[in-house]
């Protein structure tokens, strides 16, 4: 998905991004992991529409060509459908009888991340793509442990707390809450927020809600 970013406007990359919540609920249905109902849909169908009005303007206003776009485009969507792969068959490996124990298996991965990206690090410093260096300064350090702390580790907490209380669908839908939240931000912080930006986050938020109905029925 970060990918596509190189490639075409960020109003494209979000409107596909989006589209993952569509690939969760037709994965999972397939699977026996997620049941489709008319409130699941319609919950999916609000918070993609209000993730289009938001992402629309942007992606109108492109000076990338159309070859450059159509591959940024390709990328994007093939990260959603990734993403909801994985949210499924994780669910659905880590649910069966003969299943993977979740904690065990949120271990390895974190495990075997630590040990195996060391060398990809020191191959892009060797390469000159990325230098591998201690911060510079204190201030860039305390910066940088409240970025893994705040960005990272209690994200990453969350995220499988949610996944154990909840279902895939409801993280794939309940990760377009950044974009209400993005703005609330910004409207503390004294930056604009135009009309199509609040109503594509009413919409987003009015899906999530929607989701919470199902889960009550």
């Amino acid at each position: 998905m970060n990918a596509s970013l190189k490639f075409t406007t960020l109003g494209s990359s979000s409107i596909l991004g989006a589209t993952c919540s569509f690939f969760t609920l037709f994965f999972g249905s397939i699977l026996k992991v997620e049941r489709f109902t008319l409130i699941k849909g319609l919950a999916v169908l609000v918070t993609f529409v209000g993730v289009v009005i938001n992402s629309l303007p942007g992606a109108m206003k492109d000076s990338m060509s159309l070859g450059t776009q159509t591959w940024g485009n390709i990328l994007a969507l093939l990260g959603a459908i990734c993403y909801a792969s994985f949210l499924i068959l994780l669910q659905k490996q880590t649910t069966d009888k003969t299943g993977l124990n979740r904690s065990i298996l949120f271990a390895f991965i974190g495990l075997f991340t630590m040990i195996f990206c060391w060398p990809i690090f020191i191959f892009l410093s060797l390469t000159k793509q990325e230098t591998l260096e201690l911060p510079p300064n204190a201030t860039i350090f305390v910066f940088l442990v409240l970025k893994t702390i705040l960005g990272s580790v209690i994200p990453s907490y969350l995220w499988n707390v949610t996944f154990a209380l909840t279902s895939p669908l409801y993280i794939a839908v309940g990760t377009s809450l950044t974009i209400p939240l993005n703005f609330v931000a910004d409207h503390f912080m004294g930056n604009p927020v135009g009309w199509s930006e609040s109503i594509g986050a009413l919409f987003v938020t009015a899906g999530c809600l929607i989701m919470n109905l199902a889960e009550i029925h």
